[in-house]
This record gives C-alpha cells, structure tokens and sequence, in this order.
C-alpha cells in the first residue's frame, strides 16, 4: 500500500480535478463532474477499499484547500463517501460449503445506492424542516433562484405553477441523476480493471439482479403515503418514491433482457429497445411495474429455463 500511495492520491486529485470543473459555471464543466466518481471506483475495484477510502480523503481535502468547506463537504457526500461504501459492498464474498465464491449481488448494490440517495433525502426534509421553512418551500426557492437566472439572459420567465410543478419533482430528479451516473461509473471502472487485468471481483450481470418483494413493498407504500399525507411529508414521500423506484427499473431491465435474449435479439435490438425508452417516457414505469412483479410472477426463470424437446 505505501508504494501505490502516491497513485491513490494521484486517483484522489484527478477526481477533485473533475469535481472543480462545475466551479467553472461552463456547460462541460457540469458533464465533466459527472465524471468524478470513476476515478475512485478505479481505484477501489482494483486495489481495495482502503485505496477507494484514501483517494476520496485525498479529493476532500484538496477541495476544501482550492474551494472551501462547502465544496468540500458537498464532495464528500456526493462523491467519496458513497463510492467508498459501495467499493466495500462490491469486494464483499463468501465462500460456501460448496467451494464456491458467491459475491454481494448487483441488486444489492443498486438498492445501496437507493439508500444512500434516501438517506440524504430525509435529512435534507429534517433539516429544511426544522431550520427553515420546509423542504419543499426550500427546493422552490431554489427553482425560482434559477428561473430568474434563465430569464435574465432569455428575457422569459417561467410561471409560478411551472416552478412549483418542477420543485415537486426536483429532489427525485436529481437523485436518479446521481445514481444513474454511480452506476455507470462503477459499471465502466470495473469494465477498464477487469480489461487491464487488475479487477478483485468478477463482472456484474444484468441477470443477477435480484430486487426482493419487501423492497417493492416500500416503493408502494411511499407511493400511497404521497398521495395521502399533506405538505412536506407527501413531498418528501413522493420524491422517496422515485428514489426505491431505480433498482425495481434494473429488476424491470433485466426481464426485458432475457426475454430477448430468449428470442435471440442482435445487439441492434438491444440499442433500438433503449432508444425507444428514451423518447417514451412512459415506458419507464411500465418497466418499473415490471420490476416489482417479477418477485411473484419469475419471468425470467421462465424464459432462462431451458426448452424441452
């Protein structure tokens, strides 16, 4: 470990290079910072937790020192902390009696990074709650901040009911923005470590995902309270909501995916299913229907099982 010091701080640095990139107010700059967990998946899916745990330290601090404590604190919920406990997660095994090494399911992780998201959620609503107006007061607040920039160089503003509309939602949003890109980054670290050699864990499988029936239990009871509690606790459930939705989508994913595979499908049919799901907004809940039944309806065991003759 002494010797891949300076690597994993090297690590550490490139990723608080890519954080500061939003400091920048530029366009790429924000894409870029989405960037900034791959370099400790990397680290961590290649050389350990404790590289992982480093590297993030070494981004906290070098954030604090160019841009103070807040970015460094927002770097640290965002960024290190997360990734460090999702590189322990991954590198978990146990070895059964059977010989073999069985490893901490993608599920898992996905339903880790929900919580994470969750966590985060409800302490923002304590907070905002507690020393401030409310969540949601808060969140618009920030929205009408943000509509007064764009209508400063647009010269349009947006309606007090399109604020509202877009801060009901926002928190949910921006949570499954950030989880999209800490799963994308972890699937593209472990893919580069796994290329060179260097991965400390086999490769995830969209056909391992398994979601249980409780967790879409959850989803469906935040789903009620939403509609049923007032103010900030149906806010706050609402967009609690849209966080347990992401695993039942990849549980939804991954029936889509065998079914396919079942029929044969080329790599274009693959591209052409998520081009559609892009555009069809729609789609995306039907999926994520789907990811909440298959605990009782088990598609995909059905259309993995193999034909008789």
């Amino acid at each position: 470990m002494n010797r891949q010091l300076p690597i994993i701080i090297a690590i550490g640095l490139s990723s608080a290079v890519l954080y500061a990139a939003a400091l920048s107010g530029l366009t790429i700059g924000l894409l870029v910072t989405y960037l900034a967990q791959l370099p400790l998946f990397i680290a961590g899916l290649s050389m350990g937790v404790r590289a992982a745990a480093l590297a993030g330290a070494a981004g906290v601090v070098a954030l604090t020192i160019i841009g103070g404590t807040m970015p460094g604190v927002l770097y640290a919920l965002s960024t290190a902390l997360p990734v460090a406990l999702l590189v322990t997660l991954a590198l978990r095994k146990r070895v059964w009696t059977d010989g073999k090494e069985y490893w901490y399911p993608p599920g898992n992780l996905l339903r880790g990074t929900a919580i994470w998201c969750a966590a985060l959620l409800i302490t923002a609503a304590v907070v905002f709650g507690v020393l401030g107006d409310g969540f949601r007061a808060a969140v618009s607040a920030f929205v009408g901040r943000i509509s007064d920039v764009i209508a400063q160089g647009t010269g349009q503003s947006a309606s007090q009911a399109t604020i509202e509309n877009m801060a009901g939602i926002l928190p949910g949003i921006t949570s499954w923005s950030w989880m999209l890109m800490a799963t994308v980054n972890g699937l593209l670290a472990q893919a580069l470590v796994t290329r060179l050699g260097k991965n400390l864990r086999p490769a995830f499988r969209m056909a391992e995902i398994d979601v249980p029936l409780s967790w879409a239990g959850l989803f469906a009871v935040a789903v009620a309270l939403a509609f049923i509690l007032p103010a900030d606790f149906g806010f706050t459930m609402a967009n609690m909501a849209m966080v347990l939705a992401y695993p039942l989508l990849f549980q939804g994913l991954s029936v889509v995916h065998a079914a396919m595979a079942s029929f044969g499908a080329w790599t274009i049919g693959y591209v052409a299913f998520y081009v559609v799901m892009i555009f069809f907004g729609w789609l995306s809940l039907a999926i994520v229907a789907l990811g909440m039944a298959e605990p009782l309806l088990k598609l995909r065991e059905r259309l993995t099982r193999p034909k008789s003759t």
